[in-house]
């Protein structure tokens, strides 16, 4: 009954969009700033964790007026004012459109960003002050959203330009950086106006300089040196990466489905050098599956992902496969279920399917094309992933927007099908798990059906910071290697931090992070074991926390917290596996750390699964 009154309420709102405008609803005509050219950093990075490496950036360059303007060139300047780049323009003519995109931008901060995808980069309203909407105000705005931008992309798109340069970080930030160290970069922008005046449009942007992520503690280094895994090492990725393919204008080539992505425009080799200097050994190239037309376009991704590999950084081919919801549902997403019902198909979930080999149809490029044939379910889809030897990630599966509502219907690793959930979408937390996703995550875990912690970044625009995922690999770095340790679950989550978990009996048995524990259920009642949690927080102080989980439990058990943890260690909790029973078919446990400070520091650990059978 909720998706048919959405829907009701969609098709009424969707028909009487059209009649209220700007004017007649007494909102002022959004401005930018100053003058009418303007230059907008949305292609900008924001931290790095290499002060010496040297990125490509962007900027989107936007006429507000009503003429064409020549642009001339573009400066970019440190806070010393020393030229770091310079871009000629030719006297390439940008037309104005009378301000069409500029309220298309602040259709997208006046909306819930889980729709927008603008938590940062905003121009009009700080995220704080956002006004609260109803679902009817929300419902005419996005239909105007989409609207306009359907407009801009019947025009051409002509009125944006994105210019691409290069950045050397070493004259930003300086031969001796501390971490923390912001630095200010000048853009400079100048062209003739309509009148034949030589003019000057600028923004400033800040950049900063973060901490390498921190090693594990001496104490769990000299265990696995003793244990025989000293020739292995943590490597640091991304999941979930959108590239120029999943933009509406100056994409490469454009997607027309992805009508709010409209600003930054980097292929995969801009992406890489921006996650080196992040600090990161990999990411996984993850275009939208209606975004990709045919067999020789995802073949171009497969061959571009393996011509960027090299020794130290690693492309894992991927796509994010649109799917088709079935079976009972849990949860809503009022808007785009609402969508897709308008062409009466049922609602979408996302999952990343990586480390595959052929293209993977989802959805097809065009209005509504996320919600259109051709489409599978996810369980056909992970089959197909892997048949080819990758895997599958459910992405962003809480919350309301694009969220897996098919629960009756998923399946972790105990079913073959799914061996990560996204927890941590840093399109909308940077600095902790995403709290749907993770709630969304315990839930499934509470009905026996297992899956490991992941994280995706979901840039759309340049590589920034976030909870990446650190995969343990024993032996040579490469792309199966990656995807062994995701089946394996030897990883944690942090944006700094290490964090592990580990588990030991009295009779000298020991599991580490990851994997699956098989014990039999006539298993001592209560079996005394330790649970351990290695963890490495530098000078951050916060609190540490151990969990235990059992499926058919209401909720997980907080086995131990503790406040005040920094410095490095190894914090230990006794603890048992307690009492199978028919509903009780396995045991997990976990850490978790989050500091005080700001920024928060964060790191999750994979989970130990103890399988009573």
């Amino acid at each position: 009954m909720r998706r048919l009154v959405s829907l009701a309420s969609f098709l009424l709102l969707s028909l009487t969009a059209g009649i209220f405008s700007p004017a007649e609803a007494g909102a002022p005509e959004p401005q930018i700033g100053l003058g009418e050219v303007h230059v907008l950093p949305f292609g900008m990075m924001e931290h790095v964790r290499d002060s010496q490496a040297t990125v490509p950036m962007q900027v989107q360059l936007y006429n507000q007026g009503e003429l064409y303007v020549q642009l001339q060139s573009l400066q970019v300047f440190n806070a010393d004012h020393q030229l770091l780049s310079r871009v000629e323009l030719q006297n390439e003519s940008l037309p104005g459109d009378g301000g069409m995109m500029a309220d298309a931008y602040y259709l997208m901060e006046k909306l819930d960003p889980e729709f927008s995808h603008r938590w940062k980069h905003r121009i009009f309203i700080p995220l704080e002050e956002r006004p609260e909407l109803t679902p009817e105000e929300a419902s005419i705005l996005q239909r105007r959203l989409l609207d306009t931008v359907a407009e801009v992309k019947r025009d051409g798109g002509e009125q944006m330009h994105n210019v691409r340069f290069e950045v050397d970080l070493a004259s930003v930030f300086g031969s001796n950086p501390s971490v923390g160290d912001e630095q200010l970069m000048l853009v400079e922008l100048d062209y003739y106006n309509p009148e034949g005046e030589l003019s000057r449009a600028s923004t400033s942007h800040t950049i900063q300089l973060l901490a390498p992520y921190l090693p594990p503690p001496s104490s769990w280094t000299a265990r696995m040196n003793g244990s025989g895994r000293s020739s292995g090492a943590w490597y640091a990725g991304d999941f979930h990466v959108h590239n120029c393919r999943d933009e509406a204008t100056n994409g490469c080539p454009d997607c027309d489905a992805e009508a709010l992505n409209t600003t930054g425009s980097f292929s995969n080799a801009d992406l890489k050098p921006q996650f080196q200097a992040l600090g990161l050994d990999f990411f996984s190239t993850t275009t939208h599956s209606y975004c990709i037309n045919n067999i020789s376009e995802f073949d171009a991704v497969k061959a571009e992902s393996e011509n960027l590999d090299e020794a130290g950084f690693r492309i894992l081919c991927g796509t994010e496969l649109t799917t088709r919801e079935a079976g009972s549902q849990s949860g809503s997403d009022p808007y785009f279920d609402a969508q897709c019902l308008l062409v009466f198909h049922g609602g979408i979930a996302h999952y990343g399917g990586h480390n595959i080999t052929s293209r993977k149809p989802g959805g097809e490029d065009g209005w509504l094309g996320y919600c259109l044939d051709p489409m599978m379910h996810a369980v056909n889809q992970a089959k197909r992933v892997n048949e080819e030897g990758g895997f599958m990630i459910a992405n962003h599966p809480g919350g309301n927007m694009i969220s897996n509502n098919s629960v009756a219907m998923f399946k972790g690793i105990e079913g073959g099908m799914t061996v990560a959930c996204e927890v941590w979408n840093a399109d909308n937390t940077l600095e902790h798990m995403s709290p749907a996703h993770k709630s969304w995550w315990i839930s499934r875990l509470l009905e026996g059906k297992f899956t490991f912690p992941a994280s995706g970044s979901d840039t759309h625009d340049a590589a920034h910071e976030f909870g990446s995922t650190h995969v343990w690999i024993n032996g040579t770095f490469d792309d199966a290697a990656v995807g062994t340790s995701m089946r394996e679950g030897t990883l944690y989550l942090s944006n700094g931090p290490f964090l592990s978990v580990s588990l030991a009996d009295n009779h000298g048995h020991r599991k580490e992070m990851g994997g699956v524990i098989f014990a039999s259920r006539s298993l001592q009642h209560d079996y005394p074991v330790t649970v351990e949690a290695p963890y490495n927080v530098g000078t951050d102080v916060g609190t540490l926390r151990v969990y235990r989980g059992g499926t058919g439990d209401s909720s997980e058990t907080l086995l131990r917290e503790f406040q005040n943890v920094t410095g490095q260690g190894t914090l230990q909790v006794l603890s048992s596996i307690p009492n199978p029973n028919h509903q009780r078919r396995g045991v997990w446990y976990r850490t978790e750390f989050e500091s005080s400070g700001n920024p928060q520091k964060s790191a999750y650990s994979s989970i130990i699964i103890v399988a009573l059978r």
